[in-house]
């Protein structure tokens, strides 16, 4: 074990999310939330040309990366040109931690160099006019919970990108049909609808 330290397991997502097509930004963020909540996963992506990579992080912390056939910072470097990907959200599996990779905050710091597309886009979305809001915070929040309940850390994403939006509740959970699997779809409208 001269470079890795094998690390214990710590599971918090709960199972394998369904696939997400975004962009490499949005990934950032969501590397971000998880960097906050102390959040245990693993992203597996792949890029427009099915160039496959995964990210390892432990309690907020990433502790492995890899991306096409490179690992680490090579890794790192090539992924700043990354603009739209496909993800998805699995259980946290012991893993070794790459102790040459860099923290996660320099990590982040790298990947938003204003230089990079997931920078860019940004910026972009900061500037873009803020769009309509029609539901009460108390909905918002219950959504946000039982999404977190079945999908995890991407919850903050589903209610960024599907939720938003909507004017009302019916608006929001037709949006979140086109997200969810049948049975995750199935299982939030049965919570909703116990909680209203």
């Amino acid at each position: 074990m001269t470079s890795y330290e094998y690390e214990e397991q710590a599971v918090e997502v709960k199972k394998m999310s369904e696939p997400v097509t975004a962009s490499f930004a949005k990934l950032v963020k969501l590397i971000e939330s998880a960097n906050q909540q102390s959040i245990s996963c693993v992203i597996h992506f792949s890029d427009e040309h099915l160039k496959a990579g995964r990210i390892l992080i432990k309690k907020g912390e990433i502790i492995f990366i890899s991306y096409n056939d490179f690992r680490g910072t090579e890794a790192i470097s090539k992924m700043k040109n990354l603009s739209t990907i496909r993800y998805r959200i699995a259980r946290f599996l012991p893993m070794p931690k790459d102790r040459h990779l860099p923290d996660t905050k320099a990590i982040l710091n790298d990947f938003s160099s204003p230089d990079s597309p997931a920078s860019q886009e940004a910026t972009e979305e900061k500037s873009a006019p803020p769009s309509g809001d029609g539901l009460k915070v108390t909905e918002k929040q219950m959504i946000h919970d039982i999404l977190s309940d079945i999908v995890g850390p991407m919850a903050d994403f589903l209610i960024e990108d599907y939720v938003a939006c909507a004017h009302n509740l019916d608006e929001a959970v037709d949006s979140l049909s086109e997200e969810l699997s049948t049975d995750d779809m199935a299982t939030f409208r049965d919570e909703l609808s116990q909680r209203l």
